[in-house]
């Protein structure tokens, strides 16, 4: 799409326009000076030398052995929300049909099966999350919240510059389950603290928003300054630049590494605890 049409519609929407500023300086920025939007062969390196399978991790996490119980429970679901993706047009991330992996798994980097024992295991009532597309790790989150009172998510995810797909972001989210569920269609800058207001403080919170370095340490520490104690950070594609490796050495922090297939290459996530050590 041209810079016309995209600037067009920026303008008929403003409440995002701090976010086509932002756009603006960062493309002019660029031109000057290199972003540090690439990963290091040294974290990438560190990444493969420390990634752990879902069971190793998830023992590492809880102690506990991981049962994987929301990919086999939900199989019909799963084929009734793929079969309403091959009806639209329109294609986000979190859907490849040329994939081998299978959607239920690799749903747009998301360990969404990981995710929902996570939730499960902590009883986490309180949650984040940046980046939804169709929904399928607001789906495992929400699958979890249901079964506790007073739980909610909080969702924030920027409208696609130029993509008329308002209507199909969490679309595989069931009906049963949205009561607990709120979305914020902002940038990370608005929607975050937007999100961090309504929640209060965090119990969990899934990043898979602003893939740019800075975009990552804003949200990264702004997070984890309002993350409860034993509260989890868990980021997608860690491995685009050095942003989660670099904060987690700012906070000297040692996170578990894990990592789901892609047909492109293998995609790294990051998990982080907070506590008293």
């Amino acid at each position: 799409m041209n810079a016309i049409k995209i600037i067009i519609w920026y303008f008929k929407r403003p409440s995002l326009y701090p976010q086509f500023f932002r756009e603006i300086k960062r493309k002019l920025n660029f031109f000057k000076s290199s972003e540090k939007n690439s990963c290091s062969d040294f974290v990438i390196k560190h990444y493969e030398k420390n990634v752990l399978n879902d069971f190793d991790l998830f023992f590492e996490l809880t102690g506990k052995h991981f049962q994987n119980s929301f990919i086999k429970s939900h199989s019909k679901i799963f084929a009734k929300a793929e079969q309403k993706i091959k009806n639209i047009d329109i294609i986000m991330a979190g859907y490849d049909e040329s994939s081998s992996i299978g959607i239920s798994y690799n749903s747009g980097g998301s360990n969404i099966g990981l995710i929902f024992e996570i939730c499960e295991y902590f009883k986490f009532i309180k949650c984040l999350e940046t980046g939804v597309a169709y929904g399928w790790s607001s789906f495992s989150i929400l699958s979890s919240l249901k079964n506790r009172k007073n739980s909610r998510l909080v969702s924030v995810d920027m409208p696609y510059p130029g993509k008329e797909n308002d209507k199909h972001v969490g679309l595989v989210i069931p009906n049963s389950l949205r009561s607990h569920w709120k979305l914020l269609r902002f940038s990370d800058r608005e929607g975050v603290p937007k999100a961090i207001k309504l929640l209060k403080s965090l119990d969990f919170c899934h990043y898979d928003s602003d893939k740019t370095y800075v975009g990552r340490l804003w949200s990264y520490n702004l997070i984890w300054e309002n993350l409860s104690m034993n509260g989890i950070l868990y980021s997608d594609d860690i491995g685009d630049n050095n942003a989660f490796y670099d904060f987690c050495n700012s906070k000297d922090i040692n996170p578990l590494i894990g990592s789901v297939p892609s047909n492109n290459n293998i995609k790294y996530f990051g998990i982080v605890k907070k506590n008293n050590s």
